[in-house]
């Protein structure tokens, strides 16, 4: 065998460990970039050797390597570390999040504050060292005056006057 034949071969092999280790290394494309480099000059290497070799090693960078790219980005990927990172799986979907923020929300219910601003029907209330925007359930509250925490709906505080 010829030494380009060779060469060739084994650059356009090499281009396509750079791009699978694109997956596993985050390097912000600059080993993809290589990767196609390495590609081009693996071509270039088989059309030195013969004119046929050059179209088959074309053809297979241009099929496999779409190919080996959306099977890695989608099916490698997403089971990485990485990847989970970029990616929102059901396991890491706000249920434990809205847990937490129904244990916090309840530890507010019958808090004692002050109005900071009117509320008429939505202000701003001081509860300890925390400030919050809250909504009466009754008519306007002027700043200044106690309240307590009645409820909590999602992002809503209901207050009333103490």
């Amino acid at each position: 065998m010829n030494e380009m034949l060779i060469w060739g071969m084994a650059l356009i092999g090499a281009a396509f460990l750079l791009f699978i280790l694109e997956v596993f290394v985050p390097s912000g494309g600059v080993i993809s970039l290589t990767g196609i480099v390495v590609a081009i000059a693996g071509i270039v290497c088989l059309f030195m050797y013969k004119t046929t070799w050059g179209f088959a090693g074309l053809g297979v960078v241009v099929v496999l390597g779409p190919l080996t790219s959306y099977f890695m980005f989608t099916q490698v990927l997403p089971n990485t570390p990485m990847g989970r990172q970029l990616f929102l799986t059901d396991q890491q979907k706000p249920e434990s999040i809205e847990r937490s923020d129904r244990e916090a929300s309840s530890r507010l219910v019958g808090l004692v504050g002050v109005a900071e601003t009117d509320l008429r029907p939505v202000g701003r209330v001081r509860v300890g060292d925390d400030k919050l925007e809250a909504m009466s359930e009754v008519a306007m509250i002027e700043a200044g005056a106690e309240i307590r925490i009645t409820s909590v709906e999602g992002n809503t505080i209901r207050v009333r006057p103490a």
